[in-house]
């Protein structure tokens, strides 16, 4: 989603607060979207990350 102004307000130079408000909306939305599909990315990655940590751990201890 961009946050860019449609053709019409285009052609009326301004963007009503009504469209101003629903634009700041889906912004807010599509910002959070992309966050929330980052963590859950960073959390598939947690599990794998861990078991290495504690891999090297129990190696370094000689185990």
């Amino acid at each position: 989603m961009k946050c860019v102004k449609t053709q019409e307000e285009r052609n009326n130079g301004e963007r009503s607060e009504a469209a101003e408000m629903r634009r700041a909306e889906l912004c807010m939305v599509d910002t959070l979207s992309s966050l929330l599909f980052c963590a859950d990315i960073l959390r598939h990655l947690a599990g794998p990350m861990q078991i290495a940590r504690q891999l090297l751990h129990a190696n370094a201890r000689g185990f």
